[in-house]
């Protein structure tokens, strides 16, 4: 995919995160005293796990996994809340774009596990808001450590932040930075320049690219990953090539923060552009790949339980998956039919084969899936079908499995390679 930098999709961009990950761990270099050790191990467990994509349910034996690694993040920010100097604010903003980035996955599995990580933030923002007030602070401190601990609120909140720091600095070299980014935030006009006051600073710079993939449109985000780009090859670089301990220490850190955020831009990138495609190609995939992709759809809706794939063995005909609907808690048939060209004459031939099949699993629905869009009169024919017995009668035609698999990196990946 075009305006992904130099990988060809999200999971590419993953997958070399991982391996410079455990490049950094095969090499000499001794991580011992690394001062954010914590989240490289974690992103390092992570990384080599499977759940990195946002999908809505993952497969039960993953859940134990994931509750071990959101333990890990618990105890982590848990940890961070008792300190007491915050002075340091590349160590809050590598943790801020970890979970950042980490946060959709999160948010998926658990609404409870969303509001336990935005309680135990609020309470360490509290805290640092509590030391800034006695601090004589520079604006890359304060602008990281607030925009950092702010990502999880609204816009209003935000644009109050930045209001009053701009009240801080309006006699700084930073004011009009401050007024763009109000200004971006509040219309969506990114300033073409907003990255040449931080040409120095990787900090603000990745501050600003976060707000950039928080409020802006695509065309802001792939501006922002082609700044971004080659900060990650030139820290790299120095990664391979610096002896200091302590530097080299700082340039991992820096590495690590760049790389989350170039991950999020990619993923925000790939997953809009693919939005804004018209069709996904289900021709390009073989029928029988066409009923696994129905059959993950519904495996990993939660409306649907005891879902059966009952034509992986390849013997089946008619009745291809099995499940039952939570609502009402009966039984349905679902059908994938691949077919260019699948009529009205089609969906009652269909339903004639399956009804045997309907009686005997005392089912209450059928439901077809088509690789094509639906005529009206298709959509007629199966209310015509419903009324004259005594099942109900669904389609999903294209446009209905593009609202879902658009959205589901996992099935975009396994599918159709995105």
């Amino acid at each position: 995919m075009k305006h992904l930098g130099s990988y060809k999709s999200y999971n590419d961009a993953f997958i070399d995160f991982k391996e410079k990950i455990n490049q950094i761990y095969e090499s000499s270099f001794i991580l011992k005293e690394f001062q954010s050790k914590k989240v490289l191990d974690l992103t390092k467990k992570i990384l080599e796990s499977d759940i990195f994509l946002e999908e809505e349910v993952i497969e039960n034996s993953e859940i134990p996994l994931f509750e071990n690694i959101f333990g890990d993040i618990l105890n982590l920010l848990n940890e961070l809340k008792a300190l007491d100097n915050w002075n340091d604010n590349y160590f809050w903003l590598i943790h801020n774009s970890f979970l950042y980035f980490w946060f959709d996955t999160i948010s998926f599995f658990n609404k409870d596990i969303k509001n336990q990580l935005i309680y135990i933030l609020d309470v360490i923002w509290g805290q640092i808001q509590n030391a800034i007030s006695k601090w004589n602070t520079d604006f890359p401190l304060e602008f990281m450590l607030g925009v950092s601990f702010l990502l999880w609120k609204g816009k209003e909140e935000l644009l109050n932040y930045l209001n009053n720091l701009k009240k801080n600095f309006e006699n700084s070299s930073f004011s009009e930075l401050i007024q763009n980014l109000i200004q971006f935030i509040s219309l969506g006009n990114l300033p073409i320049d907003v990255f040449s006051f931080s040409d120095q600073k990787l900090g603000i710079k990745s501050c600003i690219t976060i707000l950039i993939m928080r409020f802006g449109g695509l065309d802001d985000c792939k501006i922002a990953l082609k700044t971004l780009n080659p900060i990650i090859s030139d820290k790299w670089e120095q990664i391979l090539t610096n002896d200091d301990r302590l530097i080299k220490d700082s340039i991992i850190r820096d590495w690590i923060t760049a790389k989350y955020i170039e991950l999020i831009l990619v993923k925000k990138i790939e997953s809009e552009s693919i939005l804004k495609t018209p069709e996904l190609p289900y021709f390009s995939i073989s029928p029988r790949e066409f009923e696994r992709l129905i059959y993950w759809i519904i495996k990993s809706d939660k409306k649907w339980i005891n879902v059966q794939w009952r034509g992986a063995a390849g013997k089946e005909k008619g009745k291809d998956i099995f499940a039952t609907k939570v609502e009402s808690n009966k039984n349905w048939i679902v059908q994938a039919k691949r077919d260019k060209n699948f009529s009205r004459k089609d969906l009652n031939d269909e339903f004639l084969k399956v009804k045997p099949e309907l009686a005997e699993y005392d089912a209450e629905g059928y439901l077809v899936c088509i690789a094509k869009n639906a005529s009206d009169d298709l959509r007629k024919a199966g209310e015509e079908i419903q009324q004259k017995n005594d099942y109900l009668i669904e389609l999903w035609d294209s446009e209905d499995l593009n609202f879902i698999v658009k959205t589901s990196p996992r099935l975009l990946y396994e599918f159709f390679n995105y």
